[in-house]
């Protein structure tokens, strides 16, 4: 079962068959969906959501951080982190760019259209900035706020793709930005797909989240939500500077390459079902 919203009828099918139940919290439903300031609500879905998760045979989690937020845990417990699979050399110069500016410095970012992901403040910071390109991708949640940002005429739409050509696109990009909404808790204890992606592109990223791990390894530049021109700066540096997009580009590479790739993660996801179907034999 994969997050709250479809536990319960593999808990029922747990219990009416005698199976054993995986239950793999990709996010926290309240935490990520409810407002906080909505207290009822929150505490009674973070409770339901423990409750299958004390019932479940193996709760697995996507990090350290989320799964300390679980006030009772489960006997077994695991954490899968969401590596990327390595197809970036599948995946780069799969197509032209046809529409790209000469010279141009391409961003990329892949996701939902919608608030809580810095959007209007990135396509603000780069409103008239010569020689870069915003390429975004994902469904349109948010009409209003894609008409403001669809507006800035270095900003181009791909529309809503699969995950496989969102790959394609971050593959063939300069740099990949992802910026989150730290107000939202979630936000702040997890580990976007899009950290991994980037290492796995050998690209750069401008981020706001996991700080320790983008400062440790030096992949990427850490900006403010909030702080346009520093978003903006970070931009220009990047621009400018095709040596230290290289450099960025090769130490997330190198990371992925020695330790934060799928395959090694694959492992120890195998482990965990191989131990359940021996306990159920």
């Amino acid at each position: 079962a994969c997050d709250l919203d479809v536990v319960l009828p593999c808990f029922l099918y747990k219990l009416i068959f005698r199976k054993k139940l995986v239950f793999d919290v990709f996010d926290r439903y309240a935490m990520t969906f409810i407002p906080a300031t909505s207290k009822i609500l929150y505490s009674a879905v973070n409770s339901i959501e423990e409750l299958f998760s004390k019932y479940a045979d193996v709760l697995i989690t996507i990090s350290e951080k989320s799964l300390n937020t679980f006030r009772k845990k489960p006997k077994n417990s695991a954490i899968i982190m969401n590596y990327a699979t390595d197809v970036a050399s599948d995946f780069q110069n799969l197509h032209e760019h046809e529409d790209k500016k000469d010279n141009a410095l391409r961003l990329v970012y892949t996701g939902g259209i919608k608030k809580g992901r810095c959007l209007e403040n990135i396509t603000v910071a780069i409103n008239n900035l010569k020689g870069v390109e915003l390429i975004i991708a994902g469904m349109i949640v948010d009409k209003e706020l894609f008409d403001q940002i669809i507006s800035i005429p270095n900003v181009k739409y791909r529309g809503s793709l699969y995950p496989k050509d969102c790959l394609v696109l971050e593959a063939n990009a300069d740099v990949m930005i992802a910026i989150y909404d730290l107000k939202v808790y979630w936000n702040s204890i997890t580990t976007a797909n899009k950290i991994f992606e980037a290492m796995m592109c050998s690209i750069p990223i401008i981020t706001n989240v996991s700080p320790e791990l983008v400062k440790k390894l030096d992949f990427g530049i850490m900006v403010d939500y909030d702080n346009i021109a520093e978003i903006r700066e970070a931009i220009i540096l990047l621009r400018d500077n095709a040596d230290l997009r290289e450099n960025l580009g090769s130490n997330g590479r190198k990371a992925f390459l020695e330790k934060y790739n799928w395959t090694k993660m694959e492992e120890r996801l195998f482990q965990i079902y191989e131990d359940l179907v021996k306990e159920y034999n």
